[in-house]
């Protein structure tokens, strides 16, 4: 159910009516993570979240969140949405930074 819930989360996400900045072709962490691959997609994801994709960010704080291919931990999915956050809120992108806060506010503390 953890992994039918942060897919969906995701897919939301991605057809949601997001800023030009975030269209395009996905990355191939993105594209490991939609297929389940969480071992192959963490270090793509690593790599492109040091690049400031806020995408690989979001995944990556669902992965924590949900312990998809990792070990679950809130406080690393929160530091992973903070930082897509801050991200977005350079940008002035209030609506996406809206959705890392509802996520940071959802994840609470550790398990």
């Amino acid at each position: 159910m953890k992994k039918l819930t942060a897919i969906f989360i995701f897919f939301m996400l991605l057809t949601a009516n997001v800023p030009a900045v975030m269209a395009g072709q996905p990355s191939a962490g993105i594209k490991a993570f939609e297929s389940g691959q969480y071992k192959t997609a963490l270090p793509l994801l690593v790599s492109e979240a040091d690049n400031g994709s806020v995408k690989a960010l979001y995944a990556l704080g669902l992965m924590h969140e949900y312990g998809l291919g990792v070990e679950a931990s809130h406080s690393q999915a929160a530091s992973y949405y903070f930082k897509g956050a801050e991200i977005e809120t350079r940008k002035k992108q209030p609506v996406m930074a809206r959705m890392f806060a509802a996520a940071l506010e959802r994840t609470g503390s550790d398990r």
